[in-house]
């Protein structure tokens, strides 16, 4: 490489340093920002529309056009409490827990107790429990099998936050928890699937 080749090189190499520290520069510079939930002032290097994760929650309860989705549309879904879970209700009769409305996932257990006649009802009892942020909430498990005194919670996906929930609300109140989990191979190793039951339902009871 000559002299020339190599200013040229140099200043050109200037100039993409340049551009990006620029472009970095604006992608994390501090913005004010006023929260849509709660009307607070807050400033943030990152692309958050809300002052915290509370309002951020909040804020998914909104939809495109600024208005509140109803609650009626998912209001008995992930535990018979108000405004729990978003998921498609479907109706199904249990000829043990009578009619009742359920999301898909749900059903597949459901079908289980059904099918190994264990005394079984929606649950309709909270648990307290703190959330990582500190905020005091309840925790309503599926359902609730009356002869073995247990909660029953059915668990699609998981998330650290899901996993806090429920270890926080067995500390804090005194109930026995049985969790099946999803059939997503991530969660294979972690205890009871609904996939594992359908084949073999009776294995319920070695874990009740």
């Amino acid at each position: 490489m000559n002299f020339l080749n190599y200013i040229i090189n140099d200043k050109y190499r200037n100039e993409i340093n340049l551009k990006i520290s620029k472009t970095l520069k604006n992608k994390f510079q501090s913005e004010k920002k006023i929260c849509p939930i709660c009307g607070n002032n807050f400033e943030t290097k990152k692309k958050y529309k809300t002052c915290s994760l509370i309002c951020g929650r909040k804020l998914m309860g909104i939809n495109q056009k600024g208005k509140e989705r109803p609650k009626e549309n998912y209001k008995n879904n992930g535990g018979l409490r108000d405004g729990g879970g978003r998921s498609k209700l479907i109706e199904y009769y249990s000829s043990i827990a009578g009619l009742m409305k359920i999301n898909k996932e749900e059903i597949r257990l459901a079908k289980i107790l059904d099918k190994l006649k264990i005394n079984w009802k929606r649950n309709s009892i909270g648990f307290n429990y703190n959330t990582i942020d500190g905020i005091k909430r309840k925790f309503h498990p599926d359902f609730y099998l009356i002869d073995f005194d247990i909660y029953l919670e059915f668990k699609g996906w998981v998330t650290p936050e899901m996993i806090h929930k429920m270890e926080n609300s067995l500390k804090n109140n005194n109930f026995k928890l049985l969790i099946v989990y999803g059939d997503n191979k991530r969660y294979k190793n972690m205890g009871l699937n609904i996939e594992m039951l359908e084949k073999m339902p009776s294995i319920l009871f070695e874990n009740i």
